[in-house]
């Protein structure tokens, strides 16, 4: 492969990162809203995970009913999230032996029973200024990136990233406008999500050996997606939304050198994950949204462009 065309693979890939980043961060602050929420208590631990094929956390069971739900005292937002951790990044230089990175650790399962709801408004907008009424997600964490400097063949690959749990839940309540902010953005969100693969490593630049950088890794795959729900609804853009979202592929490490007769060629970025199934069965009741009443929506993540 050319390095014209790596290079184009990995401008694409290092968008597509950023993209799957910010959503990776909508996660993690959605699932901080609620106060009934379903964090999982590995989220919390160790800063990235270690091993070449971690478990998921345990399994969220996320059972309310009869409750209320809003951006103002003494109601707190409704969200559950589970985040898988990411995977540790390998070792500069080469040192230790793991010049790799490690896999991301893929969401947890998430089930639950939800009936008697009254939503109030959306939670805390996210950076993009979207609000959410009732956000359930499950992601997988990024793969770590390979070592820098780590090898002249190619073997500090970046990680996979961990895959979206599978999420079915079910869901019977109405969304109301809050008196201060309105009807939330989106009203019921529901995504299982993979995550960013790692970034390949960088060639090292001493010596004069051929200079070969890492591939990226490959995204996580989505998880199956499912959601029976009925109610009454009111929001501004979508409201009611299934997703089963593949993660991007990493970057491909640059391959560089000093000496102006060696010859480099960059890392290729790693393949998208593919997405899982998204279901979405609306039993009854009324949707007033501006853009999508009902949305079911399955995609892996080939190639990505740019709103």
């Amino acid at each position: 492969m050319s390095r014209g065309k790596r290079a184009a693979m990995a401008r694409a890939s290092s968008r597509a990162v950023a993209a799957v980043a910010k959503d990776r961060r909508l996660g993690l602050l959605l699932g901080a809203w609620a106060a009934g929420q379903a964090l999982l208590p590995g989220t919390a631990q160790a800063q990235c995970s270690l091993g070449g094929n971690p478990p998921p956390p345990p399994p969220v069971q996320a059972d309310y009913a009869n409750q209320s739900f809003g951006p103002t005292t003494p109601q707190t937002p409704y969200g559950v999230a589970s985040q898988g951790q990411a995977g540790c990044p390998g070792i500069d230089g080469g040192d230790g032996g793991r010049p790799a990175g490690s896999p991301g650790q893929d969401g947890a399962q998430i089930t639950g029973s939800n009936t008697g709801l009254t939503i109030i408004g959306g939670g805390n907008p996210d950076s993009g200024l979207q609000t959410y009424g009732a956000p359930i997600a499950s992601s997988g964490g990024a793969g770590g990136q390979g070592g820098a400097r780590a090898s002249e063949t190619g073997e500090a690959t970046g990680a996979r990233g961990g895959a979206g749990g599978v999420v079915t839940i079910g869901f019977e309540g109405r969304f109301v406008a809050d008196p201060g902010s309105g009807p939330a953005g989106i009203g019921l969100d529901l995504v299982s999500r993979g995550g960013v693969g790692g970034r390949g490593g960088d060639s090292g630049t001493a010596g004069i050996f051929y200079k070969d950088a890492s591939d990226g890794g490959g995204g996580g795959a989505g998880g199956a997606a499912s959601l029976t729900a009925t109610g009454t609804v009111l929001a501004l853009t979508a409201g009611v939304r299934v997703r089963s979202l593949g993660g991007a592929g990493g970057d491909g490490g640059v391959g560089a050198t000093a000496d102006l007769f060696d010859t480099t060629l960059g890392g290729d970025g790693g393949a998208g994950g593919a997405a899982g199934g998204a279901t979405l069965r609306w039993t009854g009741g009324a949707i007033q949204a501006g853009l999508h009443g009902l949305l079911a929506v399955a995609e892996g993540c080939l190639s990505y462009t740019p709103p």
